[in-house]
């Protein structure tokens, strides 16, 4: 009978400093949590972000991404084609950098060639706020009260890691 009390006496032991543990007052809990944005809801965000810009520029009808390339750090790149109203469609590609800033996600579109479709650059920061938009969007989905820390690109996804505090947190 003995070795089986001594065996139960450091499982009460563990389970009582557990128990203490989650009533000590700690001051900036918070949780880590890594947000994976794979290519298809990349595509989703993208298509929104297009939809705005297209809005502002009538020659714009959509663009149809065909390839989603993921560049460590913190860069895709996006081929695709622009179908044009009257025409053949014209081949696209951009590249896009992530940052944080503040706790919030800033997009900024560092290389863009709409095949010689002119785009004012009003419809270009109507694109980055739009994308801004759509990632604070997808975080908020997740959790409203989070803080961006940083974003960057693990192979092919984009990780957008982010602090949610915790309750009871000072």
């Amino acid at each position: 009978m003995k070795p089986k009390s001594l065996r139960i006496l450091p499982a009460i032991l563990m389970l009582t400093f557990a128990i203490l543990a989650c009533n000590l007052p700690l001051k900036n809990r918070a949780l880590t949590v890594p947000i994976r944005l794979n290519e298809d809801t990349l595509r989703l965000i993208m298509n929104r972000a297009i939809e705005v810009a297209a809005q502002s520029n009538p020659e714009l009808t959509a663009v149809e991404i065909e390839v989603i390339d993921f560049i460590e750090p913190n860069i895709i790149g996006i081929q695709g084609q622009i179908p044009i109203t009257l025409g053949q469609p014209l081949a696209t590609s951009l590249k896009i950098a992530f940052t944080v800033a503040d706790g919030v996600p800033v997009t900024e579109i560092t290389e863009l060639n709409t095949g010689g479709l002119p785009l004012s650059d009003a419809v270009v920061e109507s694109m980055n706020q739009s994308l801004n938009a759509a990632l604070v969007e997808q975080i908020n989905s997740i959790e409203a009260n989070a803080t961006v820390k940083s974003i960057v690109v693990e192979e092919d996804v984009l990780v957008i890691t982010v602090e949610v505090p915790l309750p009871g947190g000072d």
